[in-house]
């Protein structure tokens, strides 16, 4: 992995908030599938700013990205094939509006279903 690149992110995030050494991205080469690759680099935003600058880092030193969630999938689709930035949306996990008469809602991409029903639950009970 480019340092430049590393340094760009730790710049723009934080070092608590990117991880690039072998041992601190292990963890992240697999899902729910069977499936292995190993990011050179994961990065936790907490913006949707910082996930546009992101993405524009990558593009300037051409690096691949992968959005990850949960790390639930069951078919490797949040998986880096060939290296590259993977961004893990665990940070970003505000529900943003619960419209349970229309049965809709406004989230960040690091929600997960438990927390949602759990927000649904306690409104309903009000």
């Amino acid at each position: 992995m480019n340092a430049g690149l590393v340094r760009d992110f730790e710049k723009l995030l934080g070092s608590s908030a990117v991880l690039h050494r072998p041992e601190d991205v292990l963890l992240y080469e697999y899902d729910g599938s069977a499936e292995k690759g190993r990011p050179d680099v994961v990065v936790f935003p907490t913006t949707t700013e910082q996930v546009s600058r992101i993405v524009t880092l990558a593009t300037i030193y051409s690096v691949p990205v992968v959005g990850r969630g949960a790390g639930t999938g069951l078919s490797g689709g949040a998986l880096v094939r060939t290296g590259g930035v993977m961004i893990v949306f665990a940070r970003m996990n505000r529900i943003l509006e619960l419209d349970l008469e229309n049965r809709r809602a406004v989230v960040q991409p690091g929600v997960v279903n438990h927390d949602l029903t759990q927000s649904g639950n306690d409104c309903a009970r009000k």
